[in-house]
């Protein structure tokens, strides 16, 4: 999926790009909220964010769940707090931040969000937006034991980086 995204922005034509999975999870709705906030305030990324700490209404598995709230206090942890969702799938970034970043991005898994957020000494100002966040209404969750195994990886790859640094 980073692949996918990274080829989508550098073929685009555009300043501005969003990333929303194909699930139906996320609601074409919410780009409206985006788009407004960004207008308002011209952050560099904005996240849609799933509230998955205080909400009952995150409509996932407790497995994606549970592993979803320990990836995102694994990341605050080891690599701050930028958002309150690292692991999301709906964001809309200016494509410089992209260009900025991308010989340094691991393009690897399925998180490019936190791939773009946690990049070396990159500034950004990042702003995040409550989406409604649905049941999925096709395929299934490609959240498996080794996928957590990879974003905790890519995680602690970062980590490192930035000791090193």
């Amino acid at each position: 999926l980073s692949k996918s995204c990274i080829l989508g922005f550098q073929k685009s034509k555009y300043n501005n790009l969003i990333v929303m999975d194909g699930d139906l999870q996320h609601k074409p709705s919410d780009i409206k909220n985006f788009l407004q906030v960004f207008r308002k305030s011209n952050p560099d990324i904005i996240v849609g964010t799933r509230d998955l700490f205080k909400s009952n209404k995150h409509n996932l598995s407790i497995f994606r769940l549970y592993a979803s709230r320990i990836l995102i206090l694994i990341v605050k942890l080891l690599l701050g707090n930028k958002t309150s969702d690292p692991m999301s799938g709906f964001f809309m970034l200016k494509k410089k931040v992209f260009m900025k970043s991308q010989k340094k991005l691991i393009k690897r898994g399925y998180k490019i969000l936190l791939d773009i957020l946690y990049n070396d000494n990159q500034k950004i100002k990042v702003v995040d937006v409550k989406i409604s966040f649905d049941s999925r209404m096709k395929g299934k969750s490609k959240m498996s034991a080794k996928i957590l195994f990879h974003l905790i990886s890519m995680i602690l790859t970062k980590f490192i980086s930035r000791i090193l640094n």
